[in-house]
């Protein structure tokens, strides 16, 4: 071992923990991690019964809601999160086959230091689960249950950790069912993994079934989501498109390498990226942080199957050129993904709020769901003594039902706001990040101002909604009264 690697072995994993901590205190929540926050507070049929609008399975809330005490907000999820990921991490310094050298390019890459790590989301325990799989990987025939359990744990974290380890519970029922074809292992071995995986299964479907998209999804608007971020320059540049482009070269050469020294290597992969494909093309488009799987699965690849592929210099090389490619931020991620999840303005709308005595005695609402505003800015302002309420879900204050959802996300319907202004009090507020979207409809007429004023007529009543504070601050906020014509 050299003198770089022996560095790399002491002190990587602890420079990666300072880093990720320092990034970690001084993040405010975007909108994701507040929701799944809110949905953990809540009864547990309740975040049963969401898990099917959601997308996300329910592990991860489970875990959440013991540290939902809004004193704590945002640290305890953060910290949650952040010892998670770096379980994960030490768990590849400790147990991966890979050289000190790999191992400190895969966890400073973007998405372990940027993304998995500082932001708490459910990949983090997700990572921790796969890697733990992939430590027990050699032993998963003198413990075929712990394995399957981790397997089932992971699955319920997220639906692209569902994806990956889907391919690894069919590798290895395979596996299983060749030992005891050869009298290796008890045909009990088989059936009790089997009967985890469908009782597993039967759950997953109970948690999805009925699931509605909340939004038209068409193979164009996919495919290109797709190729911006598996190809095309994040940054407008030719750097980054170059970059991008021998990625892609060299990843698509490792198939030769895979067939010729582990056919399981080239299944897991196949499968995997087969199914995350026909997803994000098909079901849902996508994010830059669900795109960060096919990397994640890569690298899982290469730790249970690489070992000897990655004894040739070509692989090894076009590898590391693969890590090092990962380490620029801008390469794999576009500006709007930083403003994203580096620049939410919710703690700085909330201390605004509450510094206005007129907006500490009246009741506030929301009718804008996908912003900064709710339910981001909410728990801020719980904690504050202030209670921010929705139009439909009086009760529930910021938390959306599915039937809101699913209206809000098309717009304001005309008739739901004549009946929010007839149970509303006089004295109230609407908090918004923008003028105000109503659904297109024959019942209703919208004419908003220069400076943000709204007229608008439904089928019953006319309002005139006063926009009294406009981006104050900077901030992504207007401030409407109502006023009933």
């Amino acid at each position: 071992m050299n003198k770089s690697e022996e560095f790399l072995k002491r002190y990587a994993f602890y420079i990666f923990l300072f880093i990720t901590f320092i990034i970690m205190l001084f993040r405010t929540p975007f909108w994701d991690e507040t929701h799944a926050f809110e949905i953990a507070s809540l009864k547990l049929n309740e975040i049963f019964y969401l898990t099917r609008i959601e997308g996300h399975p329910i592990l991860w809330y489970l875990i959440l809601k013991p540290f939902t005490n809004i004193r704590f907000y945002p640290y305890s999820m953060f910290l949650i999160n952040w010892v998670f990921t770096c379980s994960a991490v030490y768990l590849l310094f400790k147990k991966s086959h890979f050289s000190y050298t790999i191992k400190t390019l895969i966890a400073f890459s973007t998405p372990f230091l940027i993304y998995f790590a500082p932001v708490a989301r459910c990949y983090g325990v997700g990572l921790f689960l796969i890697f733990l799989i992939c430590t027990l990987h050699t032993k998963r025939f003198k413990k075929p249950y712990l394995y399957a359990i981790l397997i089932v744990l992971a699955s319920q974290t997220s639906l692209t950790a569902m994806i990956g380890v889907f391919s690894l519970g069919l590798i290895f029922l395979f596996e299983l069912i060749t030992r005891v074809k050869k009298k290796i292992l008890p045909k009990k071995a088989v059936f009790i993994v089997f009967f985890i995986f469908l009782l597993t299964s039967l759950f997953t479907i109970s948690e999805f079934i009925g699931v509605e998209k909340l939004w038209n999804v068409n193979f164009d608007e996919s495919f290109t989501t797709m190729y911006r971020y598996a190809l095309s320059p994040a940054a407008s540049n030719i750097f980054s498109y170059l970059l991008r482009l021998s990625f892609h070269i060299a990843f698509f050469g490792f198939p030769y390498f895979m067939y010729k020294y582990s056919k399981k290597s080239l299944v897991f992969i196949t499968l995997t990226y087969s199914i995350m494909a026909i997803m994000f093309l098909f079901a849902y488009p996508g994010v830059f942080w669900n795109h960060f799987w096919f990397f994640v699965w890569f690298i899982v690849c290469m730790w249970l199957y690489g070992k000897k592929i990655l004894k040739i210099k070509f692989v090894r090389y076009v590898f590391l050129s693969i890590l090092a490619f990962m380490l620029i931020p801008y390469a794999v991620m576009d500006g709007n993904s930083w403003q994203m999840l580096y620049s939410s303005q919710s703690k700085k709308i909330a201390n605004y709020i509450s510094s206005k005595p007129e907006y500490k005695k009246a009741k506030l609402y929301t009718l804008d769901w996908w912003s900064d505003i709710s339910p981001a800015a909410s728990v801020y302002l719980k904690q504050r003594g202030i209670k921010l309420y929705n139009m439909e879900n009086i009760e529930r204050g910021t938390f959306e039902d599915k039937v809101n959802i699913s209206r809000y996300f098309h717009g304001v319907k005309s008739s739901d706001f004549d009946e929010f202004i007839s149970k509303t009090p006089e004295d109230f507020y609407i908090l918004t990040n923008g003028y105000l979207t109503f659904e297109h409809s024959k019942n209703c007429d919208v004419h908003v101002e220069d400076n943000y004023d709204m007229y608008f007529t439904t089928k019953q009543n006319k309002y005139f909604l006063k926009a009294i504070e406009y981006k104050p601050d900077n901030l992504h906020l207007i401030i409407y009264k109502v006023i009933k014509l």
